[in-house]
């Protein structure tokens, strides 16, 4: 016997998997209430609450209108991050947890720009920056964190030369390459045991710089 008006075999949209997901996490909606920060949630919605906190949190991310897009039906991919995204922030105080995850993310950016999946490269190098950022507040005098940190700032620079470069921005490909460089000798000098992955980072923004040189 189904119960009544649960709908099992139907699809769920952001802001209904928003709310469960947050409900079953014991969410307080007090402090989110009667609010609108973004431009499609309205403040008298029942999901603004919720939809709320994920944008401020980064469960979701907002598009270049303002808009988190509560009413959009999610897929599997997109519900697995989310958890994903869930568990980081339960876990905010343990910072090997983030540095892991962190690390996986990074890895995952070589794979997308070889693909030359820039939106998806982009995220990874977002997600793996927050994770680095919020281990980094969590021990801010360990050379280990403080390296993890700007590798990753250096990886989301080379993303975004390679964002560029595909946009055929030089200017800003160059300028990004070269902020690249300089982030992945810092993370070098605070944590030598980088260096493979630091002269990585460097190698490949190098390459950038002379496509430009030679268009």
């Amino acid at each position: 016997m189904a119960i009544a008006g649960f709908s099992p075999g139907r699809t769920v949209t952001r802001s209904e998997f928003i709310k469960m997901l947050l409900v079953m996490n014991g969410f307080n909606t007090e402090k989110w209430l009667n609010q609108q920060l973004y431009t499609d949630v309205p403040a008298d919605a029942w999901y603004a609450p919720y939809m709320n906190y994920a944008g401020q949190a980064g469960l979701v991310v907002k598009d270049n209108q303002n808009n988190l897009s509560p009413g959009k039906e999610l897929t599997r991919g997109e519900v697995a991050e989310i958890f994903y995204l869930m568990a980081v922030i339960r876990k905010g105080n343990d910072t090997q947890f983030l540095l892991n995850q962190a690390e996986a993310q990074m890895a995952q950016i070589e794979i997308f720009v070889a693909a030359a999946d820039a939106v998806s490269a982009k995220r990874s190098a977002e997600l793996s920056v927050d994770m680095t950022q919020q281990a980094y507040k969590n021990l801010p005098d360990n050379n280990i964190v403080l390296g993890a940190a700007k590798l990753a700032r250096a990886y989301d620079f080379l993303v975004n030369s390679f964002v560029s470069a595909l946009q055929k921005d030089n200017t800003a490909a160059t300028d990004w390459a070269n902020q690249a460089i300089t982030k992945a000798t810092e993370a070098w000098e605070s944590n030598n045991e980088l260096q493979p992955i630091c002269k990585h980072i460097k190698d490949r923004a190098n390459e950038i710089l002379v496509q430009i040189a030679k268009a």
